[in-house]
């Protein structure tokens, strides 16, 4: 039985470390996972293209074995345009491309909500992410820009919205399951504002007021908001826990700073938002 899948990478609008609430945006950047499961398999073994650990994409189709009882193995295989450990939800899109690739093999049917719900689960079983990333994961899913509850795991609000984009990223990487959760839930007063502001449609005001606490809690630069402020630019915050930066509008001096990728908010998805 072969299966594929794919599923989109994200930006921040809020983070949801510190409140559990979030608000995201997709982008057109692609993770795709083919699987192969066979009896004749005994073990599950992953190959992730052009270089990297296999772990999540393994542990995932473990998840799927267990769960319905598949008696055999399976081999997996990723290729992703995320930069990973970035903050453009990497570990979500993998997660979520590997679930769909499972689907599409076994021929089961779930919708968008099921899907997130459960990718949440296996990012915190995995230790990839410190909420489940709940809203990473069904914005992954649907696009466009989602406001979610990540402790209940509902989405708030979904809007379609048209946004040229452009993201920054810094040479490093930051593991999201590793960060220091107390900095960050200490700027929670200022974060929970930043969300009411996105409940409200005020996107770039809420991207700005979640940029520099989440920047100072983790130790992180806020030249380059700075800079998109100096150019004009208003709608412009740290993206997840870094280290990429994601600004709705054209920031010239951000190759001062490191490699730069000029996209759009993607409002298409995987999945339409009717099925969840």
């Amino acid at each position: 039985m072969k299966g594929r899948g794919f599923a989109y990478g994200a930006g921040s609008i809020v983070n949801a470390i510190a409140t559990l609430k979030g608000a995201s945006f997709a982008l057109p950047l692609k993770t795709e996972v083919t699987v192969e499961f066979g009896e004749d398999l005994k073990e599950v073994s992953g190959e992730v293209e052009g270089g990297g650990d296999p772990f999540l994409i393994e542990f995932c189709v473990r998840e799927w074995i267990e769960r319905f009882g598949y008696e055999g193995g399976a081999f997996v295989r990723s290729f992703s345009e995320i930069p990973q450990a970035s903050g453009l939800k990497s570990s979500s899109a993998v997660v979520n491309a590997t679930i769909l690739a499972c689907m599409d093999a076994f021929g089961v049917e779930m919708n968008a909500l099921e899907i997130a719900r459960w990718n949440a689960e296996i990012s915190l079983r995995a230790g990839v992410s410190i909420t489940g990333a709940f809203d990473d994961a069904i914005t992954s899913l649907v696009g466009g820009v989602v406001l979610s509850d990540n402790r209940r795991r509902e989405v708030l609000k979904r809007r379609e919205v048209q946004r040229e984009v452009q993201i920054l990223i810094p040479e490093g990487r930051v593991e999201s399951g590793k960060v220091d959760v107390e900095r960050c839930r200490a700027v929670a007063p200022v974060i929970e504002i930043a969300f009411d502001m996105a409940m409200k449609e005020r996107f770039e005001e809420a991207m700005l007021l979640n940029g520099f606490p989440y920047c100072s809690a983790l130790n992180l630069s806020t030249e380059p908001i700075i800079q998109a402020l100096r150019e004009g630019v208003r709608g412009v915050t740290l993206s997840g826990t870094g280290p990429s930066y994601v600004a709705w509008g054209e920031v010239r001096e951000w190759r001062r700073f490191g490699r730069v990728i000029k996209s759009r908010v993607n409002n298409r998805g995987v999945m339409k938002y009717e099925d969840s």
